[in-house]
Parts: C-alpha cells; structure tokens; sequence
C-alpha cells in the first residue's frame, strides 16, 4: 500500500488553511463536498476522508472503552490505549495538513470513504 498521495502544489495552497481546519475540527469533513469552490481540490476531499477516518475512530475507541470498561483492570487498560491511538492519529492528521503532505493516517488511512 503507498502511503503517501501526491498534490498539485497550487491546490495546497490555496487549500491548506481549509485543510488544517478540517483536521482540527474533524466534524468539517464535509466541507469539500458541499462548498462548490472546494469541490475540485483533491487535497481537501483527501483530507475530509481522513478526517472522517477519525471521527469514526473516535466513535468506535468509546464504544470499545464502554464495553471494555466493564472489565476490571486489562479492560481500562485496553481502553486508554485505544484512545491514546486515536488521539495519535489526529495529532498526525493535523501535521500532515499543516505541512501540506497527503500521508495516509496509519492503520486506518487506507479506507476510501471520500473520493
């Protein structure tokens, strides 16, 4: 799997505070798919999906923790961890954005729900 999509500069440009606002506030994925003059830029719809990515990540790690909570000492354990990888993955998705690279989040930065 190649980790790391290639963007035309200009489109970074005159992208990347409309991508680096998307990864910091992941809820915005939508963003280039309803606002005409953003619909083009493949660097947002690249970083939409993987904002969505973490909103959905985010959502399972606190139904895992839930569940998991249940279970004394290994289950806590195994849901901070969960978290903790969450939270990796959205530091990493906002730094990709800041400094204008299309590198896949891992593990889940393979999943194209966004095209």
């Amino acid at each position: 799997m190649d980790n790391e999509v290639f963007f035309d500069q200009g489109d970074i440009e005159k992208n990347k505070t409309n991508g680096l606002l998307m990864t910091i506030i992941p809820i915005l994925f939508f963003l280039p798919l309803v606002s005409e003059d953003m619909k083009s830029s493949s660097y947002l719809k690249f970083f939409s999906n993987q904002s969505l990515l973490v909103i959905v990540a985010s959502v399972l790690s606190g139904i895992c923790g839930k569940i998991l909570g249940f279970i004394p000492i290994i289950g806590w354990l195994l849901g901070w961890a969960i978290s903790a990888l969450v939270l990796v993955l959205y530091i990493l998705n906002i730094v990709n954005a800041a400094n204008g690279k299309g590198r896949k989040l891992p593990i889940i930065g393979g999943i194209s729900i966004i095209r």
